[in-house]
C-alpha cells in the first residue's frame, strides 16, 4: 500500500496528503463504514501534518475533516478542529484554500444555504469555473511525484 511504504522511504512528508487523498476517495462510496474510515484518514493525515509542521495540509485535512463532521451533523466539532489551523496563518489569504476555508467557517455556524453547499462541497463561492470533489482528488492526485503515482493508494482488499 502506498500509505505505508511512503513512512519508511524519504517520500514520508508525503504521508499527510497522501492520507488526506485516501479519505477522500473512500468518500466517494457512500456507506457509515467507509466515512468513518475516511474520519480515521483525516485524522491521520491532520496529525501528520502537525507533526510535520506542514501548516498548508494541515489545512486542507482540517477541511476535508470539517466537512465530514458537517455533513454528519456534528459543525460545532469541525469548527473546532478547522478554526484553530486557519487563525495559525498570517499570510496568504487570498489563495483558494484559505477562502474556501473561510467559506466553510462561515458555512459551520449556518443552517443550509447556498454559501453552505458550495462550502460543503470545496468550492469558494465565487463566480467561475467550479472544481468538482473529484476533479480536486484527481488535482490532488496528479501533484504526488511521478516516481510515486504508479503505486496504488488503495489497499485492493
Amino acid at each position: 500500500m502506498l500509505v505505508g511504504g511512503i513512512e519508511q522511504s524519504e517520500a514520508g512528508w508525503l504521508r499527510p496528503k497522501l492520507l488526506r487523498v485516501k479519505g477522500e476517495l473512500f468518500l466517494l462510496q457512500s456507506s457509515a463504514a467507509v466515512r468513518e474510515t475516511a474520519e480515521d484518514l483525516f485524522r491521520q493525515a491532520l496529525d501528520a501534518a502537525s507533526r510535520d509542521k506542514a501548516l498548508s495540509w494541515e489545512l486542507r485535512a482540517a477541511m476535508s475533516l470539517a466537512r465530514l463532521l458537517h455533513t454528519q451533523g456534528r459543525s460545532a466539532d469541525g469548527l473546532a478542529i478547522l478554526q484553530p489551523v486557519y487563525e495559525r496563518f498570517t499570510e496568504g489569504f487570498d489563495t483558494a484554500d484559505l477562502k474556501s476555508v473561510k467559506g466553510l467557517l462561515a458555512a459551520l455556524g449556518q443552517t443550509s444555504s447556498r454559501t453552505t453547499r458550495d462550502a460543503l462541497a470545496g468550492r469558494p463561492p465565487v463566480r467561475g469555473r467550479r472544481r468538482t470533489p473529484t476533479r480536486q482528488i484527481l488535482d490532488d492526485l496528479n501533484s504526488i511525484p511521478s516516481g510515486l503515482a504508479h503505486r496504488p493508494i488503495l489497499n485492493p482488499g
